[in-house]
């Protein structure tokens, strides 16, 4: 048997939420190569930009068999939908606060980097360089937020395997 076809729809939700982390990170990485390729000479930008695209089927292919599969079991009333008192997304709404606060942050430094160092940048590399950060800042919070609850789980499923060797 598969192990999808035991899995509860709060797994499902957990597991749904974690690879949109996931993909929030590899899009801040994509906006990250975006901020560089407006600095990089012309042969290291047409790489930086082959990178993006690359990154670009990487995020379809991390979160859309997960985001199909978390709407088929709402389309089946096996999964309603994400509840808003879970701990995972708890975890997400607190990364999501986490991420406002650093754009803030990324929003201040970057004028000043702008008045003082790089004026002739064009425009594109800041919003890239702030979205980069904003974005990693979210991925960042969220997967520290819920390093603990994987320990937790490690922790559970090793006793699970002790208990059941004796």
């Amino acid at each position: 048997m598969s192990k999808d076809k035991n899995i509860s729809p709060a797994q499902m939700i957990d597991s749904f939420l974690r690879r949109i982390g996931l993909g929030v990170a590899v899009v801040a990485v994509m906006y990250g190569t975006g901020a560089l390729e407006a600095v990089l000479p012309g042969d290291y930008a047409d790489y930086a930009d082959g990178a993006r695209f690359a990154l670009s089927a990487l995020v379809i292919l991390l979160v859309f068999p997960s985001f199909a599969k978390f709407m088929l079991a709402r389309k089946r009333g096996v999964c309603k939908g994400a509840d808003a008192d879970s701990y995972m997304a708890q975890m997400f709404k607190e990364a999501a606060h986490h991420a406002f606060s650093a754009t803030f942050i990324a929003l201040i430094a970057v004028e000043f980097l702008v008045k003082a160092l790089a004026p002739d940048l064009p425009t594109l590399f800041f919003i890239d360089l702030t979205l980069f950060i904003s974005l990693s800042a979210f991925s960042i919070a969220f997967f520290k937020l819920t390093a603990a609850d994987d320990e937790e789980e490690d922790d559970w499923e090793q006793e699970d395997k002790d208990a059941g060797d004796e």
